[in-house]
């Protein structure tokens, strides 16, 4: 792992590119990932990395933040794996926020294709008999002032194709709040408002895991009216004037700013066993409704949710033990962290504790992302 930073970009990406180069010590770069700030010229970065892995698959996405063994910010951090145990295919697919239904056939017309395809068999038989596992590095839009995260829809699409056979590892690309526009690289080239996959196939261990740290608080609603992303009624009124009700904040003071940043406090949906996931609330429209990051059904019952930060920090150590055990792994080489920009802004200074707390307990390991 090499990290940088500087008013160059080229020089800022070669070196934290050349950093990681250096520490490969056995074996071939089979795959870089790149995590950087947005303050960045995306193309310049995509091209320099790639000047210095000519011949290695590359993938990145811009950032509200970047990790690298601490919280970074505003700088360029190169992940590069090696191993003979390693085979990745990369694609992309551009105009998420147009049609991402249309980004997504884009995104998996080339090489990715037979991982998505429900009547490839000859695949899965080959890796079934070798042993061979399967997982993916994905990076999708998150929301902007005009337009919603796909991310849920093209996760859940990608989940069907693959009939669960992919664990595919995400996260929303961001430009560090400015909510204007992401980018992802692939290659030496840079998409904004595009899609990233990363498939690889190993032998190697692997395992994945998620958790949030939020409890849910006494204040709840139904959902009464929505279309899609937007929810229109909350128990039978507006939904903005309900939610900021909820919230307790005035709604003249959230109007025009994102929601759940202003008042950090997500939304929950509890699943039949009563376990929540998180939904964020992104904006009021100007109908009164209110923007979530994915659809909203109607009868859903809507729980502000609670963030005290140990358990925030408690759900990071957590998530690294489930994926430990899920892998099987019993000495990993890399944590890979995707932890959703709002918590950096709900922990402040604590934010630190949440990285701590996971190379206490996987022994001091590399832990990478944003």
């Amino acid at each position: 792992v090499g990290s940088a930073k500087g008013a160059d970009t080229a020089k800022a990406a070669t070196e934290a590119a050349t950093a990681s180069k250096e520490k490969l010590e056995k074996h071939s770069p089979a795959a870089v990932i790149v995590f950087f700030s947005p303050k960045y010229d995306p193309y310049v970065v995509a091209r320099s990395v790639q000047h210095v892995f000519p011949k290695t698959p590359v993938i990145g996405t811009t950032t509200a933040g970047e990790i690298f063994d601490s919280p970074l910010r505003e700088s360029i951090v190169v992940l590069v794996l090696g191993s003979p145990y390693l085979k990745i295919r990369v694609g992309v697919g551009q105009g998420v926020s147009r049609n991402w239904k249309g980004s997504l056939e884009r995104l998996l017309c080339g090489e990715l294709s037979p991982y998505f395809d429900p009547l490839e068999i000859s695949l899965w038989s080959r890796l079934n008999r070798e042993g061979t596992g399967v997982f993916g590095i994905l990076f999708s839009p998150g929301n902007t002032k005009k337009a919603d995260s796909r991310s849920w829809e093209i996760l859940s699409e990608l989940r069907q194709r693959c009939d669960g056979r992919v664990l595919i590892f995400g996260g929303s690309s961001a430009d560090d709040w400015q909510m204007e526009k992401s980018h992802v690289i692939v290659g030496d080239q840079a998409f904004p408002d595009s899609v990233a996959l990363a498939v690889f196939e190993t032998k190697l261990k692997f395992g994945m895991a998620l958790a949030h740290g939020f409890k849910p608080s006494d204040k709840m609603a139904t959902v009464t009216r929505s279309q899609n992303h937007v929810v229109h009624e909350l128990d039978h009124r507006p939904a903005a004037e309900v939610y900021s009700q909820l919230l307790d904040i005035p709604y003249n003071e959230l109007v025009g700013k994102h929601i759940t940043l202003t008042s950090g406090r997500p939304a929950g949906l509890a699943d039949p066993l009563g376990q929540y996931s998180i939904i964020v609330a992104s904006y009021f429209t100007t109908d009164g409704g209110v923007r979530f990051s994915q659809p909203v059904p109607k009868g859903a019952i809507l729980h502000i949710m609670d963030a005290d930060p140990d358990a925030l920090i408690h759900a990071a150590q957590d998530s690294l033990r489930k994926a430990i055990i899920r892998g099987d792994m019993s000495s990993p080489s890399v944590a890979l962290m995707f932890s959703c920009a709002l918590r950096g802004r709900i922990l402040k200074e604590r934010i630190h504790e949440e990285i701590a707390v996971i190379k206490e307990a996987a022994h001091d390991l590399p832990v990478v992302g944003f």
